[in-house]
């Protein structure tokens, strides 16, 4: 067996090693354009930026980033990409030769023989390329999607700065979490002394019976600017507020445009007891009083005596024009 250009190598039996493995992502690019760009996506967020304190628009809103097309295969939550190695072993082994010869062990660093040993080993990786799936970030760690949707539908006064922390430690966090490490390949490997082959460019390397090895796994992200965010997210917040601003202006102008519908004529209210009762106009009255009627209301002459005519009537001085009746 041929190990060649490898770091952190046991050789012996029941020996016992403990690697760390730590990525540290430069800037790493997270594909949030493609989920914001889809129809379903854009639908929810437009509802929502009409109303952002509707709790029930807000959960249809981060359905929609969750879901994704279904796929035999899922995506992968982190791709690396290149590893640029950075590691604190300095001591390299040229042409060590173990075991009688069945070992070819060249240009390696932190190589250990022996039985019943312990080695601890730290690898540093620099990840310049690394990539993110957004769609399967935001479908395990809902903390990611709750940023997103408030840095693209409410962005704080303080321009983009609060926004762009609060996303960029979320992804920081999730990218750190269980879940997004156990994703990440183990590196160390363990072989039998008896197997052929070249082991090449390998970090956490046991040869020998009944070892054991231990993998931890930590990513570390840096970022230029801590606050800021992707161009996407930009890009997507300033096309809801554009679409904000125009459906408030079609709502004014439907509200100038209509005209005023008619009022019902109201039904006429029972008088009040306190009201002033209207004043009727004085109408003639008519007599319904006939001739007949009007002679028996009337006194019955009184009887004359035949032998004497009728008298002239009395004058103004006449006796006879007081009461009573003249002699």
């Amino acid at each position: 067996m041929l190990v060649l250009a490898c770091r952190g190598v046991q050789i012996g039996d029941d020996n016992e090693q403990f690697n760390t493995y730590t990525y540290e992502l430069q800037d790493p690019t997270v594909d949030f354009a493609k989920v914001l760009s889809r129809p379903a996506v854009r639908d929810a967020l437009n509802r929502l930026i009409m109303d952002p304190k509707n709790d029930e628009l807000r959960t249809k809103a981060a359905e929609a980033l969750c879901a994704g097309k279904w796929t035999l295969r899922e995506e992968e939550l982190l791709d690396l990409g290149p590893l640029g190695r950075r590691s604190p072993h300095s001591d390299v082994t040229h042409g060590l030769k173990a075991m009688q010869g069945y070992i070819t062990v060249r240009n390696c660093q932190g190589v250990q023989t022996g039985d019943s040993c312990y080695q601890r080993n730290d690898f540093i990786y620099v990840c310049r390329r690394a990539t993110v799936s957004a769609s399967s970030l935001l479908k395990s760690h809902p903390e990611v999607t709750s940023s997103l949707i408030d840095a693209v539908v409410m962005p704080s006064q303080k321009e983009w700065k609060e926004p762009g922390e609060k996303l960029n430690a979320a992804v920081r966090a999730a990218l750190n979490s269980p879940e997004s490490l156990d994703a990440i390949p183990d590196r160390s490997i363990n072989v039998s002394p008896r197997s052929a082959g070249v082991l090449r460019d390998r970090d956490g390397v046991s040869i020998g019976y009944r070892c054991h090895a231990a993998d931890f796994k930590a990513v570390m992200v840096e970022l230029r600017d801590p606050g800021n965010l992707p161009k996407c997210v930009v890009k997507e917040s300033g096309r809801l507020m554009d679409h904000m601003a125009a459906q408030l202006r079609r709502q004014a102008s439907a509200r100038r445009e209509s005209p005023s519908a008619p009022s019902a004529p109201s039904a006429p209210s029972a008088p009040s007891a306190n009201a002033p009762l209207p004043i009727a106009r004085d109408k003639r009255r008519r007599s319904v009083t006939s001739a007949s009627d009007l002679d028996r209301l009337l006194p019955p002459p009184f009887p004359q005596s035949p032998n004497r005519g009728p008298e002239p009537p009395s004058g103004p001085e006449s006796p006879s024009s007081g009461r009573g009746f003249g002699l």
